[in-house]
């Protein structure tokens, strides 16, 4: 059964840049999460002095279809069919480096990769649903209504992690079958 990942990256080469959804799911707008999506490749982007300072991209961050467009790419995927925050990095502008590079490239993006995992677990609001009366998980849908990309948590232990910036929010938690339940001034905090 496929696990339910909450963040995401694949690393390419050939331009110096955090690349955000949409590519091309949706040429022209963008994702509900974009204000998130933002704040990880700018973090990300940040940690990466070559890539913050790109002379291309404003602090080294695009969203994919104001770049260009491309079909079946992977971010745009995972986060429309999988709710998982994926973001494509760019890692230098030579598209086959040599692998004497590998080290440079590796010095470059060590602090930013770890700043990135590390927003996985520090970001948002988790939990876990379950029945009532036994206990048995739940994988309910979770809608953070300011937002309105909702997640589903696993299908084995019912938890979920809903990555957002800090605010409050409204959160629904449905399953079909049971009543839909509604948490009102959910307060996220950074950090």
């Amino acid at each position: 059964y496929p696990r339910n990942f909450i963040l995401g990256v694949n690393y390419h080469g050939g331009a110096l840049v955090v690349n955000l959804p949409w590519d091309a799911y949706a040429v022209g707008i963008h994702p509900p999460d974009n204000e998130l999506f933002w704040h990880l490749g700018e973090g990300y982007s940040f940690r990466n002095p070559p890539m913050w300072n790109s002379f291309e991209f404003p602090h080294g961050v695009t969203n994919g279809n104001d770049w260009y467009v491309i079909h079946g790419g992977l971010q745009d995927w995972a986060y429309k069919w999988r709710n998982e925050l994926h973001m494509t990095i760019e890692l230098g502008t030579t598209k086959w480096p040599a692998y004497s590079q590998m080290d440079t490239y590796w010095n470059q993006n060590r602090d930013s990769m770890l700043w990135l995992m590390r927003q996985a677990l520090t970001t948002g609001i988790s939990g876990t649903v379950t029945d009532h009366c036994t206990g048995l998980p739940l994988a309910a849908t979770v809608t953070v209504k300011e937002i309105g990309k909702p997640i589903v948590g696993d299908t084995e232990v019912g938890d979920y992690h809903r990555l957002l910036r800090p605010g409050t929010y409204t959160v629904e938690y449905s399953f079909a079958g049971y009543q839909t339940a509604t948490l009102n001034d959910v307060v996220v905090m950074d950090g």
